[in-house]
């Protein structure tokens, strides 16, 4: 099976990419983080990457299969200005929303914190899903907590698996099962699709 072609947006140090490529699904050609500490991560983890400075740069989509972008929290975070989708950091989802409803890219996976399903009534949850779908996209997303790989930290981030032609929801549930269901021997998936 070949690798799909990623561009990676707001990426961080690259762990969602080096996870794609673990799982031998993709390969990230192209990345993009304006902090210099990431870039820097980058530019050592990911030789071959082409690394962008400012998403507001990137105006297409057009030749990638899967889009990741693990956007800005800031204001979707309790920990942070709470001004949801509409604050200058958060907000900038937007502007990746335009290029993928443009160019329509086989895949999106987006990721934040499960604050941006409660802000606002959840606006930014609704505003996502709602271009996704206008896009011809079918969308799940789930929870995930990063105590379920045995990391001593509680840190739940919200995870969203978007595609035009792939079934999100089996992608996106594979094994995962309810933890009643588990103490009972039934397994079920949960999350929301």
């Amino acid at each position: 099976m070949s690798r799909l072609r990623a561009i990676s947006l707001f990426t961080g140090i690259g762990g969602i990419e080096i996870g794609l490529y673990r799982a031998d699904a993709a390969v990230a050609t192209d990345m993009c983080d304006s902090w210099a500490p990431s870039q820097a991560v980058l530019a050592e983890r990911f030789p071959d990457s082409h690394i962008i400075p400012d998403v507001l740069e990137i105006d297409s989509l057009a030749n990638f299969d899967i889009v990741t972008a693990g956007f800005p929290c800031t204001d979707l975070s309790p920990a942070g200005r709470t001004e949801g989708i509409d604050g200058a950091q958060s907000g900038l989802v937007r502007h990746v929303l335009k290029l993928v409803a443009a160019d329509k890219p086989a895949w999106v996976l987006l990721e934040n914190v499960p604050n941006m399903l409660r802000l606002q009534g959840g606006r930014a949850i609704d505003e996502i899903v709602t271009v996704l779908e206008n896009a011809g996209y079918r969308w799940a997303y789930r929870t995930i907590d990063s105590r379920a790989f045995g990391i001593p930290q509680r840190r739940r981030r919200v995870f969203l698996l978007a595609s035009r032609d792939g079934d999100p929801a089996r992608v996106l549930f594979r094994g995962a099962q309810h933890p009643e269901a588990m103490r009972k021997g039934s397994p079920t998936t949960c999350g929301f699709y």
